[in-house]
Order: structure tokens, then C-alpha cells, then sequence
């Protein structure tokens, strides 16, 4: 078994210990930034994989899970970071004892809040990891937060006598394309809950001092919608949202300036 270093949830050991394990054997996609070996994990943070403990390996079972993976990551900056290149790698993977969550209500007995999984709260999906890592599974096959497909989360340190990883080939990623093949995605969504004027515009209506005040956003590009204000003529709030929550209202950062710039902000 892995390390004591850490305190284990018993009744989570249990919980994992009475699931049945799988083997993997099947093609997963990764995108890396360019030049860094694709096979090389990480141990800094993230949802399954607490900082500093052992090395994890994060890949996709669909190409367009990997892309989404990094892709929302890259438009949570205020300008798209156009330099940075990055590569899709097609990996083969095969493990031997590896954890199925076919999809996040399989997570919720194990104390993973079903409503808020999208979010960068990562605890208990950290403890998750680790114990499982504790328990000697060589990973995890896991929802993913951007996508509807599956992740396949590899405990690099726990491949054994038959399980490997090989990079089959690699591409790099062009990002324009990948935007411009999901620019109107989070209007969309805005459409399935909110009143629409006309296209790339919602009207969402909220309580205000008891009265209803109408916003109406307008699609700047896939992750920015500019909010008309009446405080002035041509003012505005850009705002962006993280697209699996904006049913939810869920707002990630805003910006507030005088005048709409008309254009992609990025």
C-alpha cells in the first residue's frame, strides 16, 4: 500500500476497497505544452491530484475531452495567451486496477457535491485520489468537469509488470480553429434558461429592491459576454463565465470599462 503520510477516512478506504477494479486498454488523448514529454505526470494540485504526494497522469478518453480540458483553463485568462504552443498527443494506455466513475452521481456517496463538481473545489476529490492511491489502484476513469466523456487519471508510480504508456503520435493544437469551433457554445447555454432577444443576445431577469431589472448580455467571443448597463451610453461589464455553470448563474470574473469594444477581446 502507499504511504501513511497522509490520515485516511476509513469509511472512504472501505468505500473504495469494496468497488471493483478494472483494467484499461485503449487509446487516450493529452495536450501538453510544447516540448514537454507527454508521459511526464504532474504532483502540483489539482481535482485529482493532491500537491506534493505522487505524480498523476491526466488524460482523455476523447480528443475533444483533452482540448476542452486546456482550453477552458487558457480562456480563464483575461487575454488569451496566443503564444503559447501546445501539442495533442494519441496515447495508448493499459492499467490493471483502476477505479470506474462512470459519471458524477457515482461520486456523490463518496462526498463529492454533485452540484458544485465543475468548480475548482478540490478536497474531497483530492482525498478520493489519494486514497485510492493508497489502496495500490493504478488510477481512475473519472467524469470529466468540461465535457460530457471520461478522463482516465493515471497514478504513474503504480504501473506494473504489463501495464504501459506510449505516446502514439502528436499534432499541434491549433487553437484558432478549436475557438472558433466552440465561439457561440456558452450563448447556446445562455438560450436553454434565459429569454433570448435574437442571436448571441439573453435577457436575464433578476430581483432587484423587489422590482425586475432586465440584463442583456451579448456574445463578445466563446467565454466573454458584454453586459449592456443603463448608467450610460455605451457602458458596459464584460463578463466571463465558466461555461458547465452558467445555467447556474455562475460568474468567474467581471471587468467593467465605458465603452463596448465591438470586437473578440482576445
Amino acid at each position: 500500500m502507499g504511504s501513511l503520510s497522509r490520515q485516511h477516512d476509513r469509511e472512504l478506504l472501505d468505500a473504495l476497497e469494496s468497488r471493483p477494479s478494472e483494467a484499461f486498454d485503449g487509446e487516450t488523448w493529452r495536450v501538453t505544452a510544447k516540448g514537454r514529454d507527454a508521459l511526464r505526470g504532474s504532483t502540483a494540485g489539482g481535482r485529482w491530484s493532491p500537491p506534493g504526494e505522487f505524480e498523476v497522469l491526466y488524460t482523455s478518453l476523447a480528443r475533444q475531452g483533452a482540448l476542452a480540458e486546456i482550453g477552458y483553463r487558457l480562456s480563464l485568462e483575461p487575454v488569451w495567451p496566443s503564444r503559447l504552443e501546445h501539442e495533442l498527443h494519441r496515447l495508448t494506455a493499459r492499467t490493471n486496477n483502476s477505479l470506474r466513475f462512470a459519471d458524477v452521481s457515482s461520486l456523490s456517496p463518496l462526498g463529492v457535491d454533485v452540484r458544485r463538481y465543475a468548480n475548482f473545489e478540490y478536497s474531497v476529490t483530492q482525498a478520493i485520489a489519494a486514497a485510492a492511491f493508497f489502496l495500490d489502484f493504478d488510477g481512475l476513469i473519472v467524469p470529466s468537469a468540461r465535457t460530457a466523456g471520461l478522463n482516465l487519471v493515471i497514478f504513474t508510480e503504480k504501473l506494473g509488470v504489463g501495464e504501459r504508456l506510449k505516446v502514439e503520435a502528436s499534432e499541434p493544437v491549433d487553437w484558432s480553429a478549436w475557438r472558433s469551433q466552440h465561439r457561440m457554445q456558452p450563448a447556446e447555454e445562455v438560450k436553454k434558461l434565459h429569454r433570448v432577444s435574437d442571436y448571441g443576445q439573453a435577457v436575464d431577469r433578476e430581483e432587484t429592491a423587489g422590482r425586475r431589472k432586465a440584463r442583456t448580455f451579448v456574445a463578445i467571443d466563446e467565454w466573454w459576454f458584454c453586459e449592456k448597463l443603463s448608467s450610460g451610453a455605451g457602458a458596459f461589464n464584460e463578463i466571463q463565465v465558466d461555461s458547465e455553470n452558467i445555467g447556474r448563474g455562475q460568474m468567474v470574473r467581471q471587468r467593467t470599462g465605458s465603452s463596448h469594444p465591438g470586437r473578440s477581446l482576445v
